[in-house]
């Protein structure tokens, strides 16, 4: 096992500025949290790690940090759903070419279901947030996004840990978004037939979008309404069976601070 962990990072090769953390890990992902970073400056960074025998590092990659005074903006869309049970997805999602690239993939499924892994080009994505009611005759919504995705067209792949009755995924990308932070405040609701969920969100960022999804039981309930200042990016049912299929609508609004 390692005993220390972390990154360097720079504007060169050259790093010059490590961040590491101590303990003992195993293999696997981590992630560092950075501050002090210039807006739109690109950064070089690599992965390291020590044990007895000594230290190891990954390969250069760099990221780019966000410029000052910009909105993340919407660039493509794709949706993909199903009435008949799968226990996983593919399809094709083409990413715009863009500085600061983020994609997104908001799931819906039924409350008693969940996903395993959602990778693009092979890449794996993060959980950003999920909300469930637990339940079977409830839903699910997981928001998942990767950053710096590559741009072209490219394979989404959703796996679930069951075979959801009805699903659906959309697939959104957005460019202008911070590489370093990329996810702020997240929260989820449900609620019963005749009632409205609601949620608060803590805007602690300037030119912050917020993204959300909301899963219907229910093939027949749609066309979703949107709130005022909401820009809907899509509305769309896996089928029309009022008791087998769902409806799934989403997109975003703009804040800033």
């Amino acid at each position: 096992n390692a005993d220390i962990r972390g990154f360097q990072y720079g504007l060169t090769t050259g790093y010059g500025t490590n961040s590491t953390e101590s303990g003992s890990f195993g293999t696997g992902t981590f992630d560092a949290d950075l501050s002090g970073l210039d807006s739109d400056t690109t950064y070089h960074f690599r992965a390291m790690a020590h044990n007895s025998q000594g230290w190891s590092y990954g390969v250069d990659k760099t990221f780019t940090t966000q410029e000052p005074g910009q909105t993340p903006v919407f660039t493509a869309k794709t949706e993909d759903y199903s009435s008949t049970s799968r226990s996983s997805t593919t399809f094709t999602h083409n990413t715009p070419a863009g500085e600061n690239r983020v994609l997104v993939v908001i799931v819906h499924i039924r409350g008693d279901q969940s996903v395993s892994t959602v990778t693009y080009n092979s890449g794996s994505l993060t959980l950003g947030k999920l909300h469930s009611s637990g339940i079977a005759t409830g839903q699910r919504v997981e928001i998942w996004y990767l950053v710096n995705p590559p741009a072209g067209s490219y394979s989404v792949a959703v796996n679930y840990t069951g075979s959801p009755t009805a699903d659906g995924v959309v697939a959104l990308s957005y460019n202008a978004v911070d590489q370093v932070t990329p996810i702020g405040d997240t929260a989820g609701a449900d609620s019963t037939s005749g009632t409205n969920p609601s949620v608060s969100i803590d805007v602690n960022s300037e030119y912050s979008l917020v993204v959300g999804g909301v899963s219907f039981r229910g093939g027949d309930t749609g066309p979703f309404t949107p709130g005022t200042g909401t820009t809907e990016r899509y509305d769309f049912a896996s089928g029309a069976h009022s008791i087998h299929d769902d409806s799934y609508a989403g997109g975003e609004e703009g804040h800033d601070i």
